[in-house]
């Protein structure tokens, strides 16, 4: 592996890369950084996994706008560009994202969906509105509670706009355990929004970086695999 490292971006390469190479473009959740994908093992091992199917891997710091914010969906939009410009990677890209993340993550597919090649999720927001009980949330969009938060959302919620979970396949990884991102508001709901293009892996976890059994499936590498060409 070849990592690069600059302020704000985190990449990697996996050994023997060469030429123009799929890519997974990560999303993290709320209080992470590019660097979660180097430093904190439940994030470290998205990063294996797509190393060991043959992409590169690359974040860079959304900080709170990983809720779905529209500076948020900026600052995707210029990594992408950025990593284009500065890695060996193609004009596609499989997403990843983790809890807050995913709001972030189905914003891009929506306005980028020539960008997409795949969307992969561990416990990803799909319903800003399941999560306002968390300060994280409500900070990320200004403070706002109650009927001004449910406004000012509203217009970038992904669960108002189950297309932009239409633009490639998805793969979601979800405890049923879990009390900050209810799988049934989100995952199972994002299923029964969208329908057999998800496919989704239930455990008996909760929202936690020490959820490893969210890895426990051969799902996510079967994905990579399949989705390596499109």
């Amino acid at each position: 592996m070849t990592e690069r490292t600059e302020p704000g971006i985190y990449a990697a390469l996996p050994d023997g890369a060469a030429g123009a190479m799929p890519w997974v473009l990560a999303c993290h959740g709320s209080g992470r950084c590019a660097q979660s994908y180097r430093d904190v093992p439940f994030y470290a091992a998205q990063r294996d996994l797509a190393l060991s199917a043959g992409y590169a891997f690359a974040a860079c710091d959304l900080g709170p706008d990983t809720y779905g914010t529209p500076r948020g969906l900026e600052k995707l939009d210029a990594f992408y560009r950025w990593a284009l410009k500065n890695l060996p990677v193609r004009p596609r890209a499989a997403l990843w994202a983790s809890s807050a993340g995913g709001a972030a993550m189905f914003r891009f597919a929506g306005a980028f969906p020539e960008r997409v090649s795949l969307m992969l999720g561990t416990f990803p927001v799909w319903d800003l509105l399941s999560v306002t009980h968390l300060e994280t949330m409500r900070a990320a969009w200004g403070g706002l509670t109650g009927e001004a938060l449910a406004r000012a959302v509203a217009p970038y919620n992904p669960a108002a706009h189950p297309d932009w979970a239409r633009v490639a396949p998805v793969v979601i990884a979800h405890g049923r355990n879990d009390r900050a991102v209810p799988v049934e508001k989100n995952a199972l709901a994002l299923q029964r929004a969208v329908g057999g293009q998800v496919r989704l892996y239930l455990t008996g976890d909760g929202h936690s970086t020490e959820a490893f059994g969210l890895y426990r499936t051969p799902l996510f590498a079967e994905a990579l695999e399949a989705r390596r060409d499109a």
